[in-house]
C-alpha cells in the first residue's frame, strides 16, 4: 500500500512539475511574440483636436533612443548624472514640434493712429532774403526714408530671439511693411523610470529661426501620473524559497523544506513588486526524511513594503504532503525569480 502511495505521489510530483514547466514555456513564448509585435508596430501621430495630439509612438533599442535625443539638440550628460542621482533609467523620448509659416506683407495700412506733439517752428530763409517762421514737418528726417525696426522676443533668461521687423513709408497711403519670420517650436522630452516605477521627465524647449536655434529657458514643468490602484491580478511567478515547521511523519517531528513554488495571483499597485501574493504551489525536499513533498501556500505577504532593507521578499505560512500522505504545517520566507 505504502509503495503505491510512494509511486502515485511521484507521478503526481512529475505531473505537476511538468505542468509548471510547459506554463512557463508558454507565458515566456507569448511575451517573446507580443515584444516581436511591439517592435514592429508604429502607432502613428493623430490629430485629437486642434490643441490635442496624440504622438506616434515606437519601440527602439536603448542606443536609437540617445540618437533621437542627440538629434532634438539635447545634451545627454547631465541628463544622465541625474538620473544616477534618482536612480532611475532612461525609458523613452518624447519629441514634439509646432512650425509657424511665417507672413510677409507690404502697403498695409495703420492699425491705430495715435496723434503726437506738434514740431517745434524753425526758421528758413525766403527767397527775398528775409526771413519767416514756419513749422518743421520733418524734425527727425524720417519723411524721405525708409524706417525699419527688428522685432526680437526677451525671455527670461535674457535670451532674445527673432520674431520679424516693423517698416514704415510716410510716403505712402498704406506705409507698413511687416515680416514674421517662420518659426519652428521644438519640446524635447526624455522620460525614465525608477525601481519603484515612478517617471521623471527632463525637458528642453527650442525654438528654430532663420536656421538658428535658439534654446529658452522653461518657467514650469510638472509631470503627473496616476498612481495605479492596488488590484488583485493574474500574475504566474515562480519563487524560491525554505519552509520550517511540523511534518506528521510518525514520530512527529521538525523539518527544513527548500522549495520551488510558483504563486498565481497578486495584490499590490504593480504586477513586479506585489504586496501581496495567492495560491503558491509547488515541491520541495524534506530535509530530515529526505524526501519530497507538494507544498500549496495559501498567501504570501511581501515584507519588503514595510522594511527598507529588503525587497522582494514573501513570508507566509504553507502546507505540506509527501508521497506518503504525511502531511506537514510550515511557515517560510520566498523570493520571487
Amino acid at each position: 500500500m505504502d509503495d503505491w502511495r510512494t509511486k502515485a505521489g511521484l507521478a503526481a510530483l512529475v505531473v505537476l512539475v511538468l505542468a509548471i514547466l510547459a506554463f512557463i514555456i508558454y507565458q515566456q513564448n507569448e511575451i517573446i511574440q507580443r515584444q516581436k509585435y511591439a517592435e514592429k508596430s508604429v502607432v502613428e501621430m493623430k490629430q485629437l483636436r486642434d490643441d490635442i495630439v496624440r504622438h506616434q509612438a515606437a519601440y527602439a533599442t536603448k542606443d536609437d533612443v540617445e540618437q533621437v535625443i542627440k538629434d532634438a539638440g539635447l545634451d545627454l550628460k547631465p541628463i544622465k548624472d541625474d538620473l544616477k542621482k534618482l536612480d532611475g533609467r532612461l525609458k523613452a523620448v518624447s519629441i514634439l514640434v509646432a512650425e509657424t509659416p511665417g507672413y510677409y506683407g507690404t502697403s498695409l495700412p495703420n492699425t491705430v493712429v495715435i496723434p503726437g506733439p506738434a514740431p517745434e517752428p524753425v526758421v528758413v530763409e525766403c527767397p527775398d532774403g528775409g526771413q519767416v517762421e514756419c513749422p518743421n514737418p520733418d524734425v527727425h528726417g524720417y519723411l524721405n526714408k525708409f524706417v525699419l525696426r527688428e522685432i526680437e522676443e526677451p525671455f527670461s533668461n535674457g535670451k532674445l530671439v527673432p520674431v520679424g521687423s516693423a517698416g514704415f513709408k510716410a510716403w505712402e497711403e498704406n506705409p507698413w511693411t511687416i515680416e514674421v519670420l517662420p518659426r519652428k517650436y521644438q519640446a524635447a522630452t526624455v522620460l525614465s523610470q525608477d525601481e519603484e516605477g515612478r517617471h521623471f521627465a527632463h525637458s528642453q524647449l527650442s525654438i528654430e529661426v532663420d536656421g538658428q536655434r535658439h534654446q529658452v529657458p522653461i518657467d514650469d514643468a510638472k509631470l503627473v501620473e496616476v498612481l495605479p490602484r492596488k488590484r488583485v491580478r493574474f500574475a504566474p511567478r515562480l519563487y524560491l524559497g525554505v519552509d520550517g515547521g511540523v511534518i506528521a511523519n510518525p514520530p512527529t517531528h521538525a523539518d527544513v523544506v527548500p522549495n520551488l513554488q510558483m504563486s498565481f495571483l497578486s495584490y499590490g499597485h504593480v504586477k513586479p513588486d506585489p504586496h501581496w501574493t495567492f495560491l503558491n504551489a509547488g515541491v520541495g525536499y524534506e530535509a530530515e526524511t529526505k524526501g519530497v513533498a507538494i507544498l500549496f501556500s495559501p498567501v504570501n505577504y511581501n515584507v519588503g513594503k514595510p522594511l527598507p532593507f529588503v525587497e522582494n521578499l514573501h513570508v507566509g505560512p504553507s502546507f505540506s504532503i509527501d508521497p506518503a500522505s504525511n502531511f506537514g504545517i510550515l511557515l517560510g520566507m520566498r523570493v520571487g525569480l
